[in-house]
């Protein structure tokens, strides 16, 4: 399936921690994960991993094992949370759920 578009979660405060996240990045990182993310949009989305129905894993091979979490809903990725290593993985995975039905109980209004 290629993605036509990706959005931002959204938190009830307006936040928004992927954006946030890629934001505190050093600008060359940034730009590599930016650019990989890209790519994947445009292909199969690379290295995957289905976490549970509707929420992946995304893995970049850069870095620490940058992983980000994400959803689909309508053609749509819908970036939920990042990870920056394997230490914070499981703590990372329950925020995504979190967020996840979030989504569903807002019908798709954070994002």
């Amino acid at each position: 399936m290629i993605i036509k578009e990706i959005k931002f979660y959204k938190l009830p405060n307006g936040k928004e921690p992927v954006k946030e996240w890629l934001l505190d990045l050093g600008n060359s990182l940034r730009v590599k994960l930016s650019g990989e993310l890209n790519e994947y949009m445009m292909t199969t989305l690379g290295d995957f991993k289905q976490i549970e129905p509707n929420l992946y894993e995304l893995r970049f091979t850069l870095g620490k094992g940058y992983r980000i979490y994400y959803t689909i809903q309508n053609n749509v990725l819908v970036l939920l949370l990042n990870a920056g290593d394997k230490s914070k993985q499981s703590k990372d995975i329950e925020l995504a759920k979190t967020y996840l039905k979030d989504i569903k109980d807002n019908k798709n209004d954070r994002f």
